[in-house]
């Protein structure tokens, strides 16, 4: 159980660092193919979207309330 876990981890995390270097190449064909199989590359977008939303959301409630 804990090889396939340790395997299951290893492909995720070179998938995860075949998207990166495929995003810094502009490599589309590349980054589309990692990000298609990664679970990480998911989990990633998810978590950069969520934290933009909660960055504009603080904006704007700071730009509502002013400054005290």
């Amino acid at each position: 159980m804990w090889d396939s876990l340790v395997r299951w981890l290893r492909v995720e995390v070179a998938l995860f660092i075949c998207y990166l270097y495929a995003v810094r190449r502009g490599d589309r064909h590349s980054y589309r193919y990692c990000a298609d199989r990664s679970i990480l590359v998911s989990v990633f977008c998810v978590v950069a979207l969520v934290a933009g939303l909660m960055l504009v959301g603080a904006v704007a409630q700071f730009l509502q309330q002013g400054c005290r």
